[in-house]
């Protein structure tokens, strides 16, 4: 026949281990990629094929010079726009590849999604990506943990409070004794008095 209680120690033991064991592996779990988050944003990011497109965007800067070509910003001018496109994307003074007509132009698109890609920003990302991420790692485990351990807390907290509490009716008993002893007398000494 089998045990269909729903309260036995059995149970218990089980489920807390179901628990803690849950709770440890969101724990590893949650660091493992706030560990990954963190490490991509302090790294220092492969800058080899951003400087390789510099260069080959600074000869044809020098190619376009060359020529006589003089910068235009309105696009209608052929190879004076590309020379301004490049111009400002090579300007280390401003971000010009935050701005769509850098970033979708054919001539810088390579180049802002490299420099986007290892930017400041992207890495501050990471980082502050990775501590939420522990943040919310330890959030979660811990309230595991406290939910798994509620039983043996409120044991502590009753073994604490049992010894004050005896010391306090120890100390009223007598009180209460001595009242009781005398309503008994009382009503002894009322029944004498009738009878």
């Amino acid at each position: 026949m089998e045990n269909k209680e729903f309260l036995n120690e059995e149970k218990y033991k089980k489920t807390k281990r179901k628990m803690n064991i849950i709770a440890i592996l969101a724990l590893i779990i949650g660091i493992s990629i706030a560990g990954t988050l963190i490490y991509n944003g302090v790294k220092k990011p492969n800058t080899e094929k951003l400087d390789n497109i510099k260069a080959n965007l600074e000869t044809k800067r020098k190619e376009l010079e060359e020529k006589g070509i003089n910068i235009c910003a309105d696009y209608t001018c052929g190879e004076g726009y590309d020379l301004y496109i490049i111009d400002k994307v090579l300007d280390p003074a401003h971000e010009y590849c935050s701005f769509r007509e850098f970033k979708n132009n054919s001539i810088s698109q390579e180049y802002c999604a490299e420099k986007n890609k290892s930017s400041e920003t992207v890495q501050t990302a990471y980082i502050m990506g990775g501590v939420f991420s522990i943040m919310i790692t330890i959030f979660i485990s811990g309230n595991l943990f406290f939910f798994t351990k509620r039983r043996e807390m409120l044991a502590f907290s009753a073994q604490q409070v049992m010894p004050i509490a005896q010391e306090g009716m120890d100390k009223m008993t007598p009180s209460v004794g001595k009242i009781a002893k005398e309503i008994t007398k009382g009503v002894k000494e009322g029944m004498k008095d009738k009878e």
